[in-house]
C-alpha cells in the first residue's frame, strides 16, 4: 500500500477573460507582459514579482512555464504550484486545475493506491468560492470528507456526502450526483485549510467499482458517466489528467474599503479615476471595479476608460440591443450615451429610441407624403384661417420655383416645437426651443398642432403680429 502525504496546494481562480483586452486596454504595469500563453494576466497579478503587486502579498507573482506549448502560467511556490486557468478582476475569481483525492482497492481489505489532497490558503488572497464549487464524491459504496478549518477560526469543519450502488448496471450516464454512483455537497465560506478523504478503508464493490474519488470542482464541470467507476485510476487518466477546474475568490485581504469622509490608506488599491471599492463578499478584504459606463483596470493609475457605446453599436449589432437609440442619433458621453431625436422625431417612451411627431396622415398634411398640399389646405385642415395668417404678418406668400415652401418650413418649425414639449417642457425633454419661442403650453401640457404652427410662423415671420 503506498500512502502519500497531504499535498497542500495552493488554490486560485475565475470565470471570465478579461474584457479590457479585447478593447486595447492595458491590464498589466508598463512594461509587463499581460499573458502567459492563452491566458491573460492582470495587475495585481503579474509574471514576476517585479510586475506583481507584491507589497500587497507576495502570492500575486506568477511563474510563466515555457516549457509547455502554449506556456502554462503557475501560481505558488515551486514544489507546490497551481495551473492558473483564468482570471477575472471584475469578480474577483480564479480558475485553476485543482486536485483529485482517490483510493484504490484489489481485494474487500487491500488497498493498493490512495492519495489524500487539500488545500493551505492561510495568508494568501484566496479562498474557495461556495456558490460555484462543490465537494463531489464518485465511487459504490463510499464515503467521502472535506474538513478543515476556517479563517480566524480554530474549530473544526467538516462536511461530506455517501454514495452507493450494487452495480454498474445500477447506475446512467448523466445521472445526477444525488447518491448514485456519485454524490455532491456545498463547502462552507471562509475556507483556508482543509483535506478530501475517505472514512471507509475497504471496499465490498471492488471488483468492478476498484478506485473511489473525492474532489472540490466547479459547479456544472462534473457530469456522471458509469465508464468513471471502472478501471484503477479510470477517473483521472481520462477526465482529470490535469486536475480538475476549481473556482475560487481573490481579494485584497489586509485592508477594507474606506469610510466616507476617511483618508484613503497609502496601501489602498482602487487607484483608477472612475473605479469604486466594494466588500469582499467571501472572506475579509475588498475588490477594486471601473464604475458603470467604464472599463479597464481599477488596479492601475488611469485603468479605467469610457466606453464608447456608440461606438461600438457601429462594430456589432449585438450592442444595438445592449445600447438601444432606435432611429436616433448616439452621442457618447463619459461613462453613457445619450440618443437625441432628429427634427420631425421624439421618444419612444422608453428612452432607447424615437418615433415620428406626425402620423402618416399628417406627415402628408404638412408636405412629407407623396402628395403635398398648399400651405392654405394644411392650415385648414388644423381649423386656421390663412388669409387671417398672413394679414396679420404670421406667414409670407408660398413662392413657387424654390423647391421648399414656407408653409413646409413653418410646418418643420412646428414639428421642432411640438416636439421639445411632448414631455413637458424644452429642458425636461433636453431640447433647445426655436429662437423666439419662449415655453411650452400650459403648465407642461403639450402643446396643440395648431399653436405649435402659429408659434414657429411667429419665428419665421420674426416675432411680427
Amino acid at each position: 500500500m503506498k500512502e502519500s502525504l497531504v499535498h497542500q496546494v495552493l488554490i486560485i481562480f475565475l470565470v471570465i477573460a478579461i474584457p479590457a483586452t479585447t478593447s486595447g486596454l492595458a491590464i498589466s504595469l508598463p512594461g509587463c507582459p499581460d499573458k502567459c500563453g492563452d491566458v491573460f494576466i492582470p495587475y495585481p497579478f503579474g509574471i514576476g514579482a517585479s510586475c506583481a503587486a507584491t507589497s500587497l502579498n507576495s502570492y500575486f507573482t506568477v511563474t510563466c512555464n515555457n516549457t509547455f506549448q502554449p506556456p502554462r502560467p503557475m501560481i505558488g511556490y515551486p514544489s507546490a504550484s497551481t495551473e492558473v486557468l483564468d482570471i477575472s478582476l471584475e469578480r474577483g475569481e480564479m480558475r485553476v486545475y485543482g486536485p483529485v483525492s482517490y483510493n484504490c482497492f484489489t481485494s474487500n481489505t487491500t488497498m493498493s493506491d490512495n492519495s489524500t489532497e487539500g488545500y493551505n490558503l492561510e495568508g494568501t488572497p484566496f479562498i474557495p468560492s461556495t456558490t460555484r464549487n462543490r465537494f463531489t464524491v464518485i465511487g459504490c459504496n463510499t464515503l467521502g470528507l472535506i474538513g478543515g478549518y476556517m479563517h480566524s477560526n480554530p474549530d473544526l469543519y467538516l462536511a461530506g456526502c455517501y454514495s452507493y450502488c450494487l452495480g454498474i448496471n445500477n447506475t446512467f450516464d448523466g445521472a445526477p450526483c444525488t447518491g448514485k454512483g456519485c454524490c455532491e455537497t456545498t463547502i462552507s465560506p471562509n475556507l483556508t485549510d482543509f483535506t478530501a478523504l475517505f472514512v471507509i478503508n475497504q471496499s465490498s464493490v471492488w471488483n468492478f467499482n476498484p478506485c473511489f474519488y473525492a474532489m472540490l470542482v466547479e459547479v456544472g464541470w462534473y457530469s456522471f458517466r458509469r465508464q468513471d467507476l471502472v478501471g484503477r485510476l479510470g477517473f483521472i487518466n481520462e477526465r482529470a489528467n490535469r486536475g480538475v477546474p476549481v473556482i475560487g475568490d481573490w481579494a485584497i485581504r489586509n485592508g477594507s474599503c474606506p469610510k466616507e469622509g476617511e483618508i484613503v490608506p497609502r496601501d489602498y488599491a482602487c487607484i483608477s479615476s472612475n473605479s469604486y471599492c466594494l466588500t469582499a463578499s467571501n472572506g475579509p478584504g475588498y475588490l477594486c471595479n471601473c464604475s458603470q459606463g467604464f472599463e479597464g483596470n481599477p488596479y492601475l493609475h488611469n485603468g479605467c476608460q469610457d466606453i464608447d457605446e456608440c461606438k461600438l453599436r457601429k462594430q456589432d449589432p449585438k450592442y444595438e440591443e445592449l445600447y438601444p437609440c432606435k432611429n436616433g442619433a448616439c452621442h457618447n458621453t463619459p461613462g453613457s450615451y445619450t440618443c437625441k431625436c432628429r427634427i420631425g422625431t421624439r421618444s419612444d417612451g422608453t428612452n432607447s429610441g424615437c418615433r415620428p411627431v406626425l402620423s402618416r396622415a399628417e406627415q402628408v398634411v404638412v408636405g412629407k407624403g407623396p402628395s403635398t398640399p398648399s400651405t392654405s389646405d394644411q392650415m385648414r385642415y388644423h381649423g386656421m384661417d390663412t388669409a387671417k395668417l398672413q394679414k396679420q404678418s404670421m406667414i409670407k406668400p408660398e413662392r413657387s420655383g424654390s423647391g421648399i415652401h414656407e408653409g413646409e418650413e413653418v410646418a418643420r418649425m412646428a414639428i421642432g416645437v411640438d416636439a421639445a414639449c411632448e414631455h413637458g417642457g424644452a429642458e425636461r425633454a433636453g431640447r433647445r426651443m426655436p429662437r423666439g419661442v419662449e415655453s411650452c403650453a400650459g403648465n407642461g401640457e403639450k402643446q396643440s398642432w395648431s399653436q405649435a404652427v402659429a408659434a414657429a410662423a411667429r419665428v419665421r415671420s420674426g416675432g411680427r403680429r
